[in-house]
């Protein structure tokens, strides 16, 4: 079977992939949507805003060294790992499985 590398590579957006980028402008959008109902309640100062800018600006350029090195999604894979991944995993077989030693009685991962 014929395979083409264009299209099974990871779509590139300036310098990092596609998924960590849209990450990164979600978390410059919550940062400046925080600071706009933190507005609702008292005085946010012009430097919250340029801080937040400047945390999203050297998280592009952490992000596009660690896509150089390359570091699988690093962004994407870390928040898989601390806030989705499960963390006890149950392995159980089939019921009926124990008296039928058959191909059919594979085990089954659950959450």
């Amino acid at each position: 079977m014929r395979t083409y590398p264009a299209i099974e590579r990871k779509s590139i957006i300036l310098g990092m992939p596609a998924g960590d980028l849209m990450l990164l402008l979600c978390v410059l959008v919550v940062l400046v949507l925080l600071g706009g109902i933190m507005g609702t309640f008292f005085q946010v100062s012009k430097y919250y805003y340029f801080g937040s800018l400047l945390s999203v600006i050297v998280l592009q350029f952490v992000l596009r060294y660690l896509h150089r090195r390359r570091h699988p999604s690093f962004l994407a894979s870390w928040i898989s790992y601390y806030f989705l991944q499960a963390r006890r995993i149950t392995i159980t077989a089939k019921p009926g499985c124990h008296e039928n030693k058959s191909r059919n009685c594979k085990r089954e991962t659950r959450r």
